[in-house]
């Protein structure tokens, strides 16, 4: 196109006109006041579009063109001010430049785009872009000053023709050269910081367009908004070309097409800001084509043509393959640009002020959107768009209509992508109720429709659509006014039995979602109409089961939405009934009943815990259906509830208490529904619970459970219609004082009483008798402690609540009780009953500690009996004969009287049991008896020696019993029953005498008493050495290690008889038939004592030795003859004085055995021997 053809005669009138006129540009500034002439490219990739929300500040938006251009202002106010200027490298007068060369700069315009499209130079195309841009600003600012300067100096400005030549050329060249740019990389924001071939020639164009649209929108006031209008549509024909083809690619993918940009740069959204504010400027001026109109258009067209062309030749037309999703993802593109200001700036309030949504075109759209054909992956795409929109735009309730109609008819689809694992569901396939509902709000929340990952169904989608309908309506009741005849409609009977599990599924979501986001009263009572019809009495499949999560799930949603749900609990109270009845008859649907009663303890303790969830009727739910299964249940199943139960009970403590210490009128009305709640818990739990302490095994879970609600009966003591105070009394005196409770039950339940606040440790301290009681509870679990690993712990937990009450705590002040141990606690307990009933003065009081003992002790026997029938498990055999020990040993004469009948007399009894056992071929030993008696006899010896055997016939009886069935056992190692025990326990009996140098009286008896009944009952001869020499060991390890001389001299006149005659055995046997070892062993006992008595000859009577000597002489002369001087001269050899006191009754005895039996030489001789070697000894 050569000058001539540019410029036509009414061109040139009007060129000259304007160079006639009196234009004259601004005086150029001072040298200090210059600025730099704008050389750089006003469009430049300076960011990613998602990078910044807001445009950059180096964009022609960022830099306050745009809002030039809308208020017709000075586009650069400070640039571009001298007459002369440089153009394409060669200095211009503007004036004539943009007048009488305008055709020679054009031309030479369009070279340089030509030479920039072919460029492979970066630093060639640097210069032409730079020359092009100036050129391009200039003229935009010559166009803008030429027209202000006009309309100052006439009022009624003429269009001039030059300027819409300009404007028409540029339309038509540049519309071409767009065709034929290649589109710019999008992959990083890095490649754009380098150069690249087509990157200047696309940002060139977009100068243009700029410069186009300006030009004729400032020109537009003159010639009207109709040439805009035109170039515009053709831009936006431009622009969405660009669009699809990328749309194209990008459609072949799985990945969501709403995360892709649009916006290839940023350059380009500024460019459809631009077309934005210009359209609806004029729009509203004019009447004209908004911006949402030139768009929807564009769009219709592709959807009835399929194709896409911004030029006449459709050689260049672009093929859309999805038109329906290309529409959408323009409409969601495009939407947002409402929310930028004039200078770029994000703002929601202006997107909200500024937007008029295109519902008429989504009114057709949606049609389309839900086709025969469409696939999952496609709707997905569509419904997420149509969720952005509807995030920018007022809801409108026929689209939704529409959607509803689609998935209405597809309710029982699974909406799953093939290829695709079901973990892409967000909802797991079996929810919980809390899961359910954790998952519609986050539907209900999704304020962007990107919330989901990408991996939300097209039904999910809808979903959100559908609550954002009815939550971001300014007038939501109206919505769902709309709304609701239109849902309610299609659903009918017969279309929820053909529902199958995935339908069911699907539908409760949708009912959660309307519970949520609409009117959760009258939406919550039409959903469990629904629900009911599903099925939720009888199960037969998961189906039932789903139905009643997705009741549940309802109720959890009325309960944060704090509306009341007790009318929904009563409809479902006969279905709750039916399913416990279900379950408890062992009837074919038994594992999916549990399941279900499962799903409702669960809910119970979730609605009870939420905010005012008694108020709303969450204490119905389970009701008396929760006493049946605590009765009928054992095992997991019992566990199971008993949880729920102790769950339940706590949260009514809480709120109890929380109320209690609040006052008005609301909380009043509060404090009633917990009332309610608690005499509807405690009538169906107390009496189930009292039932199950006869459980052989209890689970643990059961005193847990008992205390709580026991404390929760405590508290609601001013309950009408029931007596609270008395079911409190009736579980404390089931579980903690009844004998027939098993003990670690009682014990368990106990602590956790003692372990609460004031309330329930009251119980415990009720009165005297009451905490003996307890105290009877803890001496059982202490003889059953080892029957369970866990009950170790709980017996000493009992043992520090014991200590502290009141009645223990004074009685233990006697007693030096510094550890809370268990067995530290019993010992310390039973020295002290001991203790002050040695102390009683007072017959009576003295017989009410006994009868306080027996209350301790209760039925002892009876508690013992599993253990020592073989029949306990662990060391409770042990354990058994440990406390009989303790009470045998620290206080005998508090459990033994001569009124063996009173139930306080039980010594007697614990002999005879655990030292005597009954048993015969078919009734062995229980094995660990032996052990058990090796360990614990010398504690019975140590407790029935201080009875005073000698004056007690019984006890004296008792005690040489013992001797006589274990004595020779326990001191022979050989023998199995001491088989690997390392301690004698005759040993250990005696360890006192031997262990301090001043033994008590006591003590010093109860040696003299062992000695008595050994020597007497192992000492006497005949006796098998087998038997004779281990008691001679025995006496000769006592009497070496009893460190007091005294004590020894004492003992010397119980055992020198029995001595004596042993060495007189040995003395009358040949050397080859003497027994090994028992003269040396008697000689070193002799020895010993003798010693002792040299250094205490003042302990024993002064003839009380000459006595036992006599005694010896006379009553072995007869048998032996002289063979007892000869024990005698060893006597004399350890101490002669002694054997001289006897001289004179001896030989009296030599005398008169020989006037009875005649003369005997040999006795004269024997006794004529000894007294020369006691006068020789006496002489040295």
């Amino acid at each position: 196109m050569d000058s001539d053809e540019f410029l036509d005669d009414s061109f040139e009138e009007s060129l000259r006109e304007i160079e006639t006129s009196d234009v004259v540009y601004s005086t150029p500034p001072s040298a200090a006041k210059r600025q730099r002439q704008h050389d750089a490219p006003l469009f430049t990739c300076v960011q990613e579009v998602e990078e910044l929300r807001d445009c950059s500040k180096e964009g022609p938006v960022g830099r306050g063109l745009l809002s030039s251009i809308i208020h017709s202002t000075d586009p650069f106010p400070n640039q571009f001010t001298d007459p002369i200027t440089s153009l394409f490298g060669h200095k211009v007068i503007v004036h004539q430049a943009f007048s009488r060369d305008l055709s020679q700069n054009f031309l030479l315009f369009r070279h340089h785009l030509n030479t920039l499209s072919d460029c492979t130079d970066p630093g060639q195309a640097n210069a032409i872009i730079s020359h092009s841009a100036t050129f391009l600003s200039i003229l935009e600012c010559f166009v803008h000053r030429q027209l202000a300067c006009h309309a100052q100096q006439h009022q009624q400005l003429q269009p001039h023709p030059f300027a819409v030549r300009i404007a028409a050329d540029l339309a038509v060249h540049l519309l071409r050269i767009w065709s034929q740019v290649p589109p710019p990389p999008t992959d990083t924001l890095t490649r754009f910081h380098h150069w690249a071939p087509g990157k200047d020639l696309l940002h060139l164009t977009l100068h243009l367009h700029w410069t186009t649209v300006a030009v004729l929108y400032r020109m537009s006031q003159l010639l009207g908004p109709s040439a805009l209008l035109e170039h515009v549509h053709v831009l936006c024909k431009s622009l969405m070309c660009s669009a699809a083809a990328r749309y194209n690619q990008w459609a072949k993918s799985d990945a969501p097409l709403t995360r892709k940009s649009f916006f290839t740069c940023s350059c380009i959204r500024e460019v459809w800001l631009l077309v934005l504010y210009v359209t609806d400027s004029c729009a509203f001026a004019s009447n004209t084509q908004s911006f949402w109109s030139i768009v929807t258009q564009v769009l219709s067209d592709v959807l009835l043509r399929q194709v896409l062309s911004c030029m006449e030749d459709q050689s260049l037309a672009v093929k859309i393959q999805d038109p329906v999703g290309f529409a959408w993802w323009v409409l969601v593109s495009l939407c947002p640009l409402y929310s930028y200001t004039e200078e770029g700036k994000s703002d929601s309030m202006t997107l909200r002020n500024k937007l008029k949504p295109c519902w008429a075109f989504l009114q057709d759209l949606l049609p389309q959107t839900f086709h025969q054909d469409v696939t999952e992956q496609q709707l997905r795409t569509y419904m997420s768009s149509y969720l952005l929109l509807i995030h920018h735009w007022p809801a409108s309730v026929e689209h939704i209509v529409l959607a509803w109609d689609h998935f209405h008819k597809h309710m029982s689809d699974s909406f799953h992508v093939v290829g695709r694992g079901i973990q892409e569901w967000l909802v797991p396939e079996h929810p919980t109720p809390q899961q359910w509902v954790h998952h519609i709000k986050g539907l209900c929340g999704t304020a962007d429709g990107r919330g989901h990952g990408g991996v939300a169904t097209s039904y999910d989608h809808f979903l959100c659509c559908l609550a954002a309908t009815l939550t971001r309506s300014h007038d939501p009741q109206n919505v769902w006014k709309q709304l609701r005849g239109r849902f309610y409609s299609k659903v009918h009977c017969k279309w929820l039995e053909g529902l199958g599990w995935s339908g069911v599924r699907n539908f409760i979501s949708l009912l959660l979602v309307l519970a949520w986001s609409g009117d959760t009263a009258e939406i919550s009572q039409k959903s469990v109409t629904y629900l009911g019809m599903l099925g939720l009495c009888a199960p037969k499949d998961k189906t039932t089961v789903l139905v009643w999560k997705g009741t549940l799930a309802l109720l959890k949603v009325c309960e944060e939405k704090s509306v009341s749900f007790c009318s929904i609990v009563e409809k479902i109270s006969p279905s709750v009934s039916a399913i416990t009845q279900g379950f408890l008859s062992g009837s074919e649907g038994k594992q999916l009943c549990w399941e279900v009663i499962c799903l409702l303890l669960d809910a119970s303790l979730e609605l009870l815990q939420g905010s005012g969830g008694v108020a709303m009727g969450s204490g119905l739910v389970l009701g008396s259906c929760l006493g049946n299964l605590i009765t009928l249940l054992q095992g997991h199943e019992l566990v199971r509830v008993l949880q729920c139960v102790e769950g339940i009970a706590m949260e009514l403590c809480s709120q109890h208490e929380i109320l209690q210490r609040q006052c008005s009128v609301e909380v009043h009305q509060q404090a009633e529904s917990v009332r309610g709640y608690c005499r509807i818990f405690l009538q169906s739990c107390v009496p189930a619970l009292l039932v199950k302490t006869k459980l052989p095994i209890p689970p643990p879970q059961l005193a847990s459970s008992a205390a709580v609600v026991t404390s929760l009966a405590c508290r609601c003591s001013s309950l009408s219609g029931v007596n609270s105070s008395s079911l409190a009394d009736a579980l404390f005196e089931e579980y903690a004082l009844k004998d027939t409770t098993v003990a670690s039950l009682a014990c368990s339940y106990i602590c956790h009483l003692g372990g609460g606040d004031d309330v329930t440790r009251q119980l415990l301290r009720q009165s005297e008798g009451m905490q003996w009681k307890v105290a009877h509870t803890w001496f059982r679990a202490v003889l059953q402690m080892h029957s369970t690993p866990s009950c170790v712990n709980t017996v000493q937990e009992l043992s520090e609540i014991l200590v502290d009450l009141p009645v223990i705590s004074a009685l233990l002040q006697s007693s030096d009780c510094r550890s809370h141990d268990t067995l530290s606690v019993l010992c310390a307990l039973v020295s002290s009953f001991n203790t002050v009933y040695l102390a009683a003065e007072d017959p009576h009081e003295a017989m009410s500690w006994r009868d306080k003992m027996a209350t301790l002790l209760g039925d002892l026997l009876s508690y013992m009996e599993l253990a020592l029938s073989g029949s306990a498990p662990g060391d409770s055999l042990k354990q058994c004969y440990c406390v009989a020990s303790y009470l045998v040993e620290l206080c005998p004469k508090v459990i033994y009287g001569k009124a063996q009948t009173a139930r306080w007399c039980v010594l007697p009894q614990l002999v005879d049991r655990l030292f005597f056992p009954v048993h015969s071929t078919t009734k062995p030993i229980v094995q660990g008896v032996s052990v058990c008696t090796h360990l614990h006899l010398h504690q019975f010896l140590a407790g029935l020696l201080q009875l005073d055997p000698h004056e007690d016939g019984f006890i004296k009886r008792k005690v040489q019993r013992l001797f006589s069935q274990y004595f020779l056992a326990c001191i022979q190692p050989k023998q199995p029953v001491a088989a690997g025990l390392s301690s004698n326990p005759f040993m250990l009996l005696l360890r006192p005498c031997m262990d301090h140098p001043e033994p008590s009286p006591e003590v010093c008896e109860r040696l003299l008493h062992v000695l008595t009944i050994v020597t007497s009952g192992f000492l006497v001869l005949p006796q098998q050495p087998i038997s004779l020499l281990p008691t001679i060991k025995f006496l000769r390890q006592v009497i070496e290690r009893v460190r007091c001389g005294g004590l020894l001299v004492r003992c010397l006149p119980v055992v020198l008889g029995s001595l004596l005659s042993c060495h007189l055995a040995c003395e009358v046997c040949s050397h080859q038939s003497e027994p090994h070892g028992i003269r040396r062993l008697v000689i070193d006992i002799l020895r010993t004592l003798l010693a002792a008595y040299k250094q205490n000859p003042d302990v024993l009577a002064p003839d009380s030795i000459r006595l036992l000597l006599r005694d010896f002489i006379a009553t072995n002369i007869k048998q032996f003859g002289g063979t007892v001087f000869k024990t005698l001269q060893l006597l004399s050899e350890l101490h002669s004085h002694l054997v001289a006191s006897v001289l004179q009754d001896a030989c009296q005895l030599v005398e008169r055995h020989e006037v009875r039996a005649g003369m005997t030489g040999g006795l004269r001789a024997a006794y004529e021997a000894l007294e020369l070697q006691v006068k020789n000894m006496a002489a040295s």
